[in-house]
């Protein structure tokens, strides 16, 4: 399952289209049998289904059309296919509005104005921005990218655990990968729900559709799952997926071990050491705007929400109105606040 790329033409516009994991058979297989049934779909028609979301304390239902899969720019993108398809799918159901995440830097980007040819108002709202790393010079060109103190603290993290015997493992075999999630889901959803009150691994579903999709991923050789031992303790997880040249670092959690050494960090300065012998010239951290991946990266990627309301639903386009307003009203309350 290596990605392929294209060029293909939009109009004057030329936009890559690759065939990866995230918009794979295998992905949307088990998405579908493990996580669709935890949502309320009335229609299903190729990439496109009808989601009926509960809002105002399930007082009444949005209908949201989305795109199969995770609700992230991975599979969310608009393809050439999805664009070609979208109108004639809206056309056709009930809907109020429809939301997709994508990154700026995507060729969902250059569905933009081809959706507004369409007659459809569309709305961006920004989201976190995707983290990535450029490993095209290697480790060592990694290295010499940060500045001279950035470079004195990541040797002096190394130095500090020399004594602990460090080691990063890689898990392979199915069932060592069913014991490794049963791990880690135990660990995200201890931190998560003391953290933020809630982890989504708590749901059976969302942990079933993981170990289902990591075992597809694992046949094809693209699963890298890690641990990062100090002292002969796992001090901290990692779960990454291989797509052509670009190492996804999907999850990590800690274990409480030795975190006064930033095992998490650790764990990825090693695997950056090592993944270039694979071809890997990018690693891309997801989204989020947590301390550590600002220390980690090198650039990040813009990333918005795409919202288009239909046209003909009263209660969708208040509702993206909704969304559209509600960051600004807070970040001018957050301002005057500020001032006072």
């Amino acid at each position: 399952m290596t990605a392929t790329t294209t060029p293909i033409s939009i109009g004057d516009v030329q936009a890559p289209v690759d065939e990866y994991l995230y918009e794979s058979d295998s992905f949307h297989q088990c998405w579908w049998q493990h996580l669709a049934p935890k949502f309320l779909i009335s229609h299903r028609q190729g990439d496109f289904c009808v989601h009926h979301k509960p809002f105002l304390k399930k007082l009444t239902t949005l209908k949201e059309i989305r795109i199969a899969g995770w609700n992230n720019a991975y599979c969310q993108d608009f393809n050439l296919k999805r664009v070609s398809e979208f109108k004639p799918y809206a056309d056709n159901v009930e809907w109020d509005y429809m939301m997709v995440q994508w990154g700026n830097h995507r060729r969902s980007k250059q569905a933009f104005n081809l959706l507004e040819s369409q007659g459809y108002t569309l709305y961006q709202l920004p989201i976190p921005s995707e983290h990535v790393i450029d490993l095209t010079g290697g480790w060592e060109g990694y290295l010499s990218g940060k500045s001279k103190s950035r470079q004195k603290n990541i040797k002096r993290k190394f130095k500090a655990v020399e004594n602990l015997n460090p080691e990063l493992v890689r898990i392979e075999g199915e069932q060592n990968i069913d014991a490794f999630f049963k791990k880690f889901f135990e660990l995200h959803i201890e931190y998560w729900e003391e953290k933020a009150g809630y982890s989504y691994f708590k749901d059976p579903e969302e942990q079933e559709f993981m170990v289902a999709w990591a075992k597809e991923l694992a046949e094809a050789g693209l699963l890298h799952l890690y641990e990062y031992r100090l002292g002969d303790e796992v001090a901290s997880m990692d779960v990454d997926i291989i797509s052509g040249n670009t190492l996804y670092s999907v999850l990590g959690i800690n274990t409480g071990k030795y975190l006064d050494h930033y095992p998490s960090i650790l764990c990825m300065y090693e695997i950056l050491k090592i993944a270039p012998e694979w071809g890997i010239t990018e690693v891309n951290m997801c989204y989020g705007d947590y301390p550590y991946k600002l220390k980690i990266t090198t650039h990040t990627n813009d990333c918005y929400s795409l919202v288009i309301p239909n046209p003909k639903s009263v209660k969708g386009r208040l509702y993206t109105k909704w969304l559209y307003h509600i960051p600004r009203i807070k970040a001018k309350l957050k301002h005057l606040w500020a001032k006072n």
